[in-house]
C-alpha cells in the first residue's frame, strides 16, 4: 500500500491560486475582446471550472494555514518542552556541583578549624614557655621582655589578619561585598608571604632577645678552671 502523500503547503496552494486567477483573467479577456469585436459572447466551460477551482483553492489554503499553524504550535511546544528539560538538567547539575563543592569546603574548613585549634593551644604553650624563660632570666639578674606577641589580643589580631588576607581572595575581581554573613575581610589585602613566615617575623624580636640573654647566662654558668679541678 503506497504511503499517503504529504499535504501541499499553503505557499504552493497560493501559487496555484495565482496561476488560476491569471487563467481566469485571460479567459474573461477573451470574452471582452469578442464583445468589443461585435461577436457573440463565447461560452467557455473552462471559466466555470477555473472559478470552482479558485473557490476550492481558497478553502484548501485556509485549511493548509490552519494545519501549518497547528504544526508550528506543536513544534514550538516541543521546543519549549526541550528547553524546560534543558533548564531542569542545568539546574539539577549546577546545584549538585555547588553542593559537592560546599561539602568539600565544609570538610576543608573542618580541617582548618582542627589545625587552628591546635595552633591556639600551642600558642598558649609557647606563651607559658616564654614566661618561664622570662622568670628564669630575671632570677639570674638578666633583663627579659614580656612575651606580649603571644598574649590574647595581639595573637588573635594576627591570626585574624592571616585568615582575612586569605579570605579576601574569595571574591577578588567581583563587585560582591567583602563579607560572608558575619565573616568580613573589608580593607584587607592578600599577604605576600606565608602565615608561618609572617608569624616568625612577629615573634623574632622577643625570641631573639631571650636567646641572646640565655647565651650570656649560659656563658656565665660555664665551669671556671678552679671548679674543674
Amino acid at each position: 500500500m503506497p504511503a499517503p502523500k504529504s499535504p501541499i503547503s499553503s505557499t504552493d496552494l497560493r501559487q496555484q491560486k495565482k496561476g488560476a486567477e491569471a487563467r481566469l483573467e485571460a479567459l474573461r479577456q477573451e470574452q471582452v475582446d469578442a464583445i468589443e469585436e461585435g461577436s457573440d459572447l463565447p461560452h467557455n466551460n473552462e471559466i466555470l471550472v477555473v472559478t470552482e477551482r479558485l473557490a476550492a483553492l481558497d478553502k484548501a489554503i485556509a485549511r493548509a494555514e490552519r494545519r501549518e499553524a497547528a504544526e508550528e504550535a506543536r513544534r514550538e511546544r516541543a521546543e519549549q518542552r526541550d528547553e524546560v528539560r534543558r533548564q531542569q538538567e542545568a539546574l539539577q547539575t549546577s546545584e549538585q556541583v555547588y553542593l559537592d563543592l560546599l561539602a568539600d569546603a565544609e570538610k576543608a574548613t573542618g580541617e582548618l578549624v582542627r589545625l587552628l585549634r591546635s595552633v591556639d593551644a600551642h600558642s598558649r604553650e609557647l606563651y607559658r614557655i616564654g614566661i618561664g624563660a622570662r622568670d628564669f632570666l630575671r632570677r639570674h639578674g638578666q633583663p627579659s621582655d614580656e612575651p606580649n606577641e603571644l598574649s590574647g589580643p595581639n595573637l588573635s589580631d594576627r591570626l585574624g589578619s592571616y585568615l582575612s588576607s586569605t579570605l579576601c581572595d574569595i571574591r577578588r575581581g567581583t563587585n560582591a561585598p567583602d563579607r560572608l554573613g558575619m565573616v568580613t575581610w573589608q580593607n584587607v589585602a592578600p599577604m605576600n608571604t606565608s602565615w608561618a613566615e609572617a608569624e616568625k617575623r612577629a615573634l623574632a624580636g622577643n625570641r631573639n632577645q631571650k636567646l641572646r640573654v640565655l647565651d650570656r647566662v649560659l656563658v656565665a654558668l660555664q665551669e671556671s678552671p678552679d671548679e674543674a679541678e
